[in-house]
């Protein structure tokens, strides 16, 4: 077969000529490849898939973390700190405590106990720490603590806290079911700052 304008060699079956690329009469139609389909159900599939799974990932993190009400005072030098029974923390999370101890107060301890239950040991860890111990604590750091409890099911607190000088001292008591992946853990405490002036 020869091109019908400059009279080339054209392979056969060719659609254009090699030469001058002039169509060529009797070339087999060209063939059209089908444009690919995209599936609007799938789309949609996909992007109900990519809601739900932010939905759940909003909730597992704000849920992260469980505050408790702040510290009660019942008079002047004493103030409670965590009084509550069947408090329910969920696994990877922690309740806390802020409080103020303020300053040239003397004496200052808290006192109190707690009891833990639920998954497999029946534990708990529970902390005091200061403002800089609790930010390595939130960021999983080690910090550096007034009283750490370990993982345990009940223990009594008798614990002795520095006396602030110039300024007002603050604290923080964590109690912690972080190390847990499955187990809800329901603490019964009854926790209590005292302080002289």
């Amino acid at each position: 077969m020869y091109c019908s304008q400059c009279a080339t060699e054209i392979p056969e079956h060719g659609r254009y000529c090699p030469n001058c690329a002039a169509p060529q009469a009797g070339a087999p139609p060209s063939e059209r490849t089908p444009e690919p389909k995209i599936s609007i159900r799938r789309g949609v599939s996909i992007t109900v898939l990519l809601m739900i799974l932010c939905f759940f990932g909003y909730v597992y993190y704000s849920q992260n973390i469980d505050t408790t009400a702040p510290p009660i005072i019942t008079s002047p030098h004493t103030v409670q700190l965590f009084v509550e029974e069947a408090s329910v923390i969920k696994p990877g999370n922690y309740r806390y405590v802020k409080f103020t101890v303020p300053e040239h107060a003397k004496s200052v301890r808290v006192d109190g106990s707690f009891n833990a239950s639920g998954g497999s040991g029946n534990d708990v860890e529970v902390f005091i720490v200061d403002e800089n111990g609790f930010v390595n604590f939130q960021n999983d750091h080690s910090a550096n603590t007034f009283y750490n409890s370990g993982k345990v099911t009940a223990d009594d607190l008798n614990v002795q806290l520095p006396s602030p000088e110039a300024v007002p001292a603050t604290y923080y008591l964590i109690l912690s079911n972080t190390f847990s992946l499955i187990s809800n853990k329901v603490v019964d405490a009854n926790i209590i700052l005292h302080y002289d002036r």
